[in-house]
């Protein structure tokens, strides 16, 4: 499309060469893409209206679609106490490279965030906690292996308990390196739990303990 210049070198006075050519901006600003066709953008695209795909409106925000897509940034390593976060960690794995790691989860509210953690640095003494001052709870169920012995352990987490702690020790307790936790936010005040612990040193024992008061 020439512009307003050449196409006053045509012998167009000015006002009708503007015309033309805002009439042409407007036309294609409100045209749509013709199907099949191939559209590209060089730069960013903003979206200041409601995506579609496939006419389906897109109800996520962007935040919502990289924690979803974003395959970059699948493990988290953390060598220091962790504050998790759903915007940080959910659907991630959190390798826990700290002997002496302090781990809190976020209140429970049945958003369905899920964390998994992995022992990447055998515990000398830590912990995994509920958010602090809350009456949040782990429900669920503990597998140890007692590597003394070679015999299965569970350890429920029951709704009577109330238990919102986990203690590693890296013995008895667990907290040895390869150790699993999965949390899912699955209601008000709840977190699912699922994990897979390897026991030593004698006296296994339960990693569950209700140590926070409100």
């Amino acid at each position: 499309m020439a512009n307003i210049n050449e196409l006053m070198g045509l012998g167009l006075v000015a006002n009708i060469a503007k015309k033309i050519v805002d009439r042409f901006v407007a036309k294609n600003e409100d045209s749509e893409v013709a199907s099949g066709a191939t559209l590209t953008v060089a730069g960013t695209l903003n979206v200041s209206g409601t995506a579609q795909l496939g006419g389906v409106a897109l109800s996520a925000t962007a935040a919502e679609i990289n924690r979803a897509c974003d395959v970059s940034s699948r493990v988290v390593n953390t060598t220091v106490d962790l504050a998790v976060t759903e915007a940080s960690h959910d659907d991630k794995v959190i390798t826990l490279n700290d002997a002496d790691c302090a781990v809190t989860l976020p209140s429970a509210t049945g958003s369905g965030a899920y964390f998994r953690f992995v022992v990447g640095t055998a515990f000398t003494g830590g912990s995994i906690t509920v958010a602090a001052s809350t009456d949040d709870e782990f429900r669920g169920v503990v597998w140890g292996v007692d590597s003394d012995a070679d015999t299965f352990l569970g350890y429920p987490a029951l709704d009577a308990d109330g238990f919102d702690t986990i203690t590693l020790n890296g013995a008895a307790k667990g907290g040895n390196v390869g150790d699993y936790f999965e949390m899912i936010d699955v209601a008000s005040g709840v977190w699912h739990i699922k994990g897979f612990i390897t026991q030593n040193g004698g006296s296994e024992a339960t990693p569950f303990s209700a140590d926070i008061t409100s």
